[in-house]
């Protein structure tokens, strides 16, 4: 049989017929061709019949018969076996039988009660096998099986027409059934319970449901007391809607003894609730960039859908949707994403289709239009001013500034910011701002150098605001920030003195303070790397020195006292401060480092002092500092003090004050090289130069000068006289000043160079040039 194709070993490795099983268990259980019309597998051997009801039996020395029918579906013998009732109340004839290969055999089913006024009922069954196997030890292994069993229902009782029945007393699980809901050719199934709380048993009868709906299975039986049945129950709706059937339960074969149960079904199709009654909006969207919306869908039945989003090719290139497909779940709401990226400035109107289909079953699907309209325009951004200032910032510091940055335009723009300069620093660079909308924006300005500065800040549209966003067209103008950078200046404006300097003018004072230079170095702007407020050895070596005089004057003088005006010419406030080497804990000798080789004392803070050491000065106002030295030691001092401007230049002044000893002679050369001022060539008069020198001892001096050195000028020029001196010899009072004049006759364009000796008493000889 296996060679010719009847047979086949299954994976249990038993011989079975090759037959497609493409259905539930519980489906082929139901549809056998007797229960049901319809026979999803054809039996290896069948039975016309699988209950039978003798009905009532009032004789009991009668027999009564009733045939049934067997048939071999097979193309090989087969022997059948009836296993009968141990009270042999039924029983079958013959008690075995050969069938041949597609042939058919009767048997005779008695009933014989043995008493009355009872119930009856047994299972019969037949095992059907191959005649082969009866020498099984002759075959080999994998082909042998068991056999098939074929049952066989078996009721009656010997009730009289005059007596009743036993009263029936049992418990259903429920009156009432319903079925899960199906889609249309799909089947579901339920149970029922009946449970036998009499001493007596219960004899059931179902009634059918004529239309195919619904199947019980079994509907005929006998339940003993204290014993319970299962019914299992079928239903294949043919049609959508509400499926009910009323089924009537006859008990013990007496009308007055039926109960009702009621079984409800539903047969579903593929419907859907769609959003905003089925239409789909997009808001207004930037040309090559995209704009979502959120799109529900709502399965209104009670199974599964299984859904599909379909389009034309020229809405595919416009829209997009995720997910395209899935399944939605009974009653669920399922949200859809939907993009909508247009191509062309226009109003678009697009039609996707949604097709929804039922999971199992008959697949009975469903369309359901959805209009789609989208606009696609073109977006701009522009900042609120076209420039924004940014004056008097700090040059090393920073500032922050909000611009404000309109969007009129009625779609949302995806955009990233560009400066072309690193003074202007954006706090985040891509954004999203909504159509008709205002966002302030965050520039950090941070000058590193002093002047005025014009940075650009551009935009560029994206199309999106994440990390896969891609430009869309070219950079676009915003906004020019300009930028006034600045730093702290304090200059000297003014100076008097008092004390020992008292015969000094304020030309010699300027000029023996040197704040022409100290001016100048404070109108320079300092690298931000020098900036720091720190005080260090190493910074300190680096910063410009200006050597300020205090003149000379006896031991135990008064004290050389200076007023010195210093106002802030700049255009922000500032702090300032005199930082003496005693207030950072620094050793002088250090501080006079660039002073090696001289001999010079090391002062205390007792013969130099500042008041205020310290103050603030907004811009455009001044104060006067007084600048003190005390003639207590004799000799040269030397004190390094640092001035320092916040957040601007940095000096060392270097404080010089002489005393000297008392009945000693002393002259101060404000310089020992001085430069006459140019002097245009061929003018009828000449201006006198004149040459200070400053009688700084205790006893008056006289003075001379070797003009030698201008005679031979004279010679190289053509004997004409370029220098002449007008003072050649005089006398200085301690403490005063005189001046030696000078008559400067050029008569070439160039710059000449003499060096004349000054003598004075005491033999003391002095160099000049």
């Amino acid at each position: 049989m296996e060679k010719e194709g009847n047979v086949c070993l299954d994976g249990d490795g038993i011989p079975t017929r090759q037959e497609d099983h493409q259905h539930t268990a519980m489906e082929e259980y139901f549809h056998d061709g007797y229960y049901s019309h319809l026979a999803f597998a054809v039996p290896h051997v069948s039975m016309n019949v699988r209950d039978i009801d003798f009905g009532r039996r009032i004789q009991l020395d009668s027999i009564m018969q009733k045939s049934i029918t067997l048939t071999n579906h097979t193309k090989d013998k087969i022997t059948c076996v009836w296993m009968g009732d141990t009270s042999h109340v039924f029983h079958v004839t013959p008690n075995s039988c050969d069938i041949p290969p597609l042939k058919s055999t009767s048997f005779r089913v008695t009933f014989k009660p043995t008493a009355p006024d009872q119930f009856y009922g047994a299972e019969l069954e037949c095992y059907a096998f191959y005649k082969c196997l009866t020498e099984y030890w002759q075959l080999e292994r994998e082909y042998i099986s068991p056999p098939w069993c074929l049952p066989l229902g078996t009721t009656g009782h010997t009730f009289s027409q005059q007596s009743e029945t036993f009263l029936p007393k049992l418990e259903l699980s429920s009156q009432k059934l319903q079925f899960p809901a199906v889609s249309l050719g799909e089947s579901s199934f339920t149970s029922l319970l009946l449970r036998n709380t009499g001493a007596t048993p219960i004899q059931y009868d179902f009634s059918n449901d004529n239309s195919g709906v619904f199947l019980m299975k079994p509907y005929r039986g006998i339940v003993e007391e204290g014993q319970q049945q299962v019914f299992l129950l079928h239903m294949s709706p043919t049609k959508a809607g509400r499926c009910e059937k009323v089924l009537q339960l006859r008990l013990n074969d007496d009308d007055r003894n039926t109960q009702k149960v009621v079984l409800v079904g539903y047969a579903e199709e593929a419907a859907v609730k769609l959003d905003n009654d089925g239409f789909l909006f997009f808001r207004p969207t930037c040309l090559n960039t995209f704009s979502t919306q959120q799109y529900g869908v709502r399965n209104t039945c009670r199974v599964p859908l299984r859904f599909e989003w379909m389009m034309s090719s020229d809405d595919a290139k416009l829209l997009t949707v995720s997910p395209q497909s899935g399944t939605i779940a009974p009653n669920e709401h399922q949200m859809h994403k939907w993009s909508f990226k247009p191509k062309e400035e226009s109003r678009t109107l697009m039609k996707p289709v949604l097709v929804v289909t039922t999971t199992r079953g008959r697949l009975l699907s469903k369309s359901y239009l959805v209009p789609a309209e989208g606009k696609g325009t073109l977006g701009s951004l522009r900042a609120a001013e076209s420039s924004v200032d940014c004056h008097n910032i700090l040059a090393g510091c920073m500032e922050t500034k909000n611009i404000d940055v309109f969007n009129d335009s009625d779609c949302d723009l995806h955009y990233e910011l560009h400066v072309d300069s690193d003074k202007v620093l954006l706090q985040k660079c891509r954004k999203i701002l909504r159509a008709r909308t205002i966002q302030t924006i965050e520039a950090t300005v941070q000058p590193t150098t002093c002047g005025t500065f014009t940075v650009a800040i551009s935009y560029q549209l994206l199309s999106s605001a994440d990390d896969t966003a891609v430009y869309i067209g070219e950079k676009r103008h915003l906004c020019y920030v300009v930028v006034s950078a600045v730093f702290p200046t304090l200059v000297a404006t003014d100076v008097s003195c008092h004390g020992s300097a008292s015969g000094r003018n304020k030309m010699q004072l300027w000029n023996l303070l040197n704040l022409s230079r100290f001016n100048s170095l404070m109108m320079k702007p300092l690298p931000l790397s020098s900036t720091s407020q720190k005080t260090t050895e190493s910074m300190m070596a680096s910063r410009p020195q200006v050597d300020m005089s205090f003149g000379a004057a006896p031991v135990g003088s008064e004290d050389c006292i200076i007023n010195l005006t210093i106002a802030n010419t700049g255009t922000i406030s500032t702090n300032w401060s005199f930082v003496f080497p005693s207030d950072v804990q620094l050793e002088v000798p250090y501080w006079t480092s660039s002073y090696e080789g001289e001999q010079i004392s090391t002062p205390d803070d007792s013969l130099f002092s500042v008041q205020p050491k310290q103050g603030h000065l907004e811009a455009g106002c001044s104060e006067t500092l007084t600048l003190k030295y005390s003639h207590k030691i004799a000799g040269t001092s030397r004190l390094p003090v640092l001035f320092t401007v916040r957040q601007g230049q940095q000096l060392m002044l270097n404080f010089v004050g002489v005393s000297v000893k008392q009945n000693f002679p002393y002259i101060h050369f404000a310089q020992t090289s001085h430069t006459f001022s140019p002097v245009p060539i061929g003018e009828m008069v000449y201006a006198i130069h004149s040459y200070e020198l400053f009688n700084g001892g205790g006893v008056p001096l006289k003075f001379w000068l070797d003009v030698r050195g201008l005679k031979q000028l004279c010679e190289d020029n053509f004997d004409c006289n370029i220098f002449e001196c007008l003072t050649p010899s005089g006398h200085i009072p301690s403490g005063s000043t005189v001046s030696i004049e000078w008559l400067f006759t050029p008569f070439e364009a160039k710059t000449y160079s003499v060096t004349i000796q000054f003598y004075i008493s005491f033999n003391f000889c002095y160099e000049n040039n």
